[in-house]
């Protein structure tokens, strides 16, 4: 997913911008006859935020900003359900679907020690989002009985965030940077599906922990228009052990190393080009449903990302 960023200059010190991007996103889709069916078949969770700003100088070391975020919220989830325990001969398919709109709000304070040197913290609140939706259920007999097609509802709430960022000019060649993230993730204990019509309720639970992002990088400017990039980074998973570990996300623990070039093609554009490789820790899952269904198993992964943006000023 992309993103773009605006920022207007009214004044020296006073400035208006506006973000859109996506924060938060899953997607996962296995076969539907996959031995892992009844814990989760497709996934896909798309979150797009809009965040109009604005940041002031209180003094000649002291910035604060702050904006709203307007956050869409769109999610698909299906599961297989073995219809053998309420008397079926095939497996049902149960497909939920469900959107919303939600608004949170962001601040942040930047404080310059010299012109190369500084520390940024900045908070971005959860957001609740009331998703409405439906259901389609290709079950039959007792089971599309208990769990009709029809209207839903889900309350899904993103979490909150706080960020310590630092800036560091070491001499006029490297720059060193450096983010602690936390992320109460906590607040996602379950999502819980209402029918509009019934009483039957659907509940995932999930009890994920907050987390911890922890990130080191340097810039090397190798000659004037031309910079270098290196980092790495510890980003702490959400799940808290095997019992926990769906194949909605089967999350743990991962090690980011990246690089990237920047090109500045002229004094109003810029290129950048990023690189990065996140070694996933292997991760066991041991699941059993109220039906007797067990998903017993070992996670591993690893993940490439290429990524590119452009940037001009006028």
């Amino acid at each position: 997913m992309g993103a773009a960023y605006a920022l207007y200059s009214w004044s020296k010190d006073l400035k208006f911008g506006v973000a859109v991007t996506s924060p938060f996103g899953l997607r996962t889709k296995y076969p539907t006859d996959w031995a892992g069916r009844y814990f989760g078949i497709e996934s896909s969770i798309t979150n797009i935020q809009v965040n109009p700003n604005v940041a002031y100088r209180i003094s000649p070391n002291l910035s604060f900003g702050a904006g709203i975020d307007i956050s869409y919220l769109d999610a698909t989830l299906s599961s297989a359900f073995n219809q053998k325990v309420t008397g079926g001969a095939t497996d049902a398919l149960v497909t939920v679907k469900g959107n919303a709109f939600g608004v949170g709000y962001n601040a942040g304070l930047l404080y310059e020690f010299s012109p190369t040197t500084r520390v940024g913290l900045a908070y971005r609140s959860a957001i609740h989002h009331e998703l409405s939706g439906d259901v389609t259920n290709t079950g039959t007999g007792a089971f599309y009985a208990l769990k009709p097609s029809g209207d839903v509802k889900a309350a899904v709430t993103l979490p909150q965030q706080v960020t310590l960022s630092g800036y560091h000019e070491l001499n006029d060649k490297w720059t060193l940077l450096a983010d602690v993230q936390w992320t109460g993730w906590s607040v996602l204990k379950d999502i819980t599906v209402n029918y509009v019509n019934g009483t039957q309720q659907n509940a995932t639970q999930e009890h994920w922990r907050d987390t911890w992002f922890f990130s080191l990088g340097a810039n090397y400017k190798v000659v004037p228009g031309h910079t270098l990039h290196f980092g790495t980074a510890y980003d702490m998973g959400v799940v808290k052990s095997a019992d926990l570990r769906t194949p909605r996300l089967p999350d743990s623990d991962r090690f980011w190393l990246s690089t990237g070039y920047t090109w500045d093609i002229s004094k109003a554009m810029q290129w950048n080009i990023g690189y990065a490789h996140i070694f996933v820790k292997n991760a066991d899952t041991n699941l059993t449903d109220a039906f007797g269904n067990t998903l017993v198993g070992n996670y591993t992964g690893s993940v490439d990302m290429v990524s590119t943006s452009f940037v001009y000023k006028f």
